[in-house]
């Protein structure tokens, strides 16, 4: 092989493996930048949607609250209607324990008209009374999702009350209706934990146009959240709910009870089945705030700590260094004398 046979192969080489590295770092950054870009927009969404509050998609006007629709229309009181879903995911059926539960309902409340839909009569519902609904429902792909979204459509048609099928009913609702009816308002919900309000167990009236803005505003919340449990509550859940509340500009129409308020009414045989790991680490974290706070402060304080007592050794070592240095060029220029 020639000496220009030796080159042009280097080169080659040299070009080969250039273009590897180029290729490496443009795929190192292409998957940085969508990953930076994606956490961005999504605090942008939830800056807007929790602390902002722009995202109202409700008219405003003197006519527009539901409180003036409902007086109009002598639609005032929450029907005597309660609604409850179970969709078959660990099977057909649902078990002795729910439909104990459920009796616990039909019991305290024997005037009431009783539902419990399934997952064939809700998508039967949707496409007879929300055909255009339908695709979107059916695109979300999680069983905890489409029951949120049909107990929103559901009490959105017929107004009423929703409950959790795991609620075990302790006392009658006519006195939350009562009390509703007279303060005017046509929203109940309940607060819930970690933060804001709960939809495990709420009452509307009929045609409400807060579910209509809950039900409008899906497709903006219909986003990937990375972990499972934001996923969900971020997404058509819990604390999508009370988004929605947040950019309501009628919230006088809202009767929000306390933690305290609701006790007397139901208790949760089986809260939240569907969370999973980080749901608990999250819940976790939050009911030992305090302690993972101080473990942050400290550590971070150890570390500032540790970092300039680094820096300030490392200066003392360098003096010392340099001390000795001189001291022995000194030393040398003497002896040379």
């Amino acid at each position: 092989m020639s000496w220009r046979d030796t080159i042009f192969e280097k080169a080659a080489q040299s070009r080969q493996s250039l273009g590897t590295i180029t290729l490496r770092k443009y795929i190192i950054f292409s998957v940085l930048f969508s990953i930076v870009f994606h956490v961005l927009r999504t605090f942008g969404y939830i800056s807007m949607e929790f602390v902002f509050h722009q995202h109202p998609n409700v008219v405003t006007c003197s006519t527009c609250s539901m409180r003036y629709k409902n007086e109009q229309n002598h639609n005032e009181r929450i029907p005597n209607i309660i609604h409850q879903i179970y969709f078959p995911v660990r099977s057909l059926d649902p078990p002795e324990e729910l439909l104990a539960a459920r009796n616990s309902w039909i019991e305290k409340h024997p005037k009431y008209t009783h539902y419990l839909w399934n997952e064939s009569t809700v998508q039967e519902f949707i496409r007879k009374e929300y055909p255009h609904l339908l695709t979107m429902y059916e695109s979300y792909t999680y069983w905890v999702w489409r029951v949120n979204i049909a107990r929103y459509l559901i009490l959105y048609h017929y107004g009423g009350w929703y409950m959790d099928l795991d609620l075990i009913c302790l006392k009658s609702v006519d006195d939350l209706v009562d009390r509703a009816e007279k303060q005017k308002k046509s929203v109940i919900q309940h607060l819930t934990f970690p933060v804001g309000t709960s939809n495990d167990f709420f009452g509307v009236t009929k045609g409400h146009q807060f579910l209509k803005s809950v039900l409008d505003f899906l497709p903006q919340s219909n986003r990937q959240f990375i972990f499972p449990y934001p996923n969900t509550v971020l997404r058509t859940g819990t604390t999508y709910m009370w988004g929605r509340y947040l950019n309501y500009p009628y919230q006088e129409e809202f009767m929000i009870l306390t933690e305290k308020e609701i006790a007397p009414y139901f208790i949760n045989e089986h809260a939240s089945t569907w969370h999973g790991w980080d749901a608990h680490i999250i819940r976790y974290v939050i009911h030992h705030l305090r302690t993972f706070v101080f473990i942050f402060c400290f550590l971070t304080v150890g570390v500032v700590f540790l970092f300039y007592s680094k820096v300030y050794i490392l200066d003392r070592i360098n003096m010392l260094v340099r001390r000795y240095k001189e001291s022995n060029n000194n030393n040398v220029k003497y002896s040379k004398v």
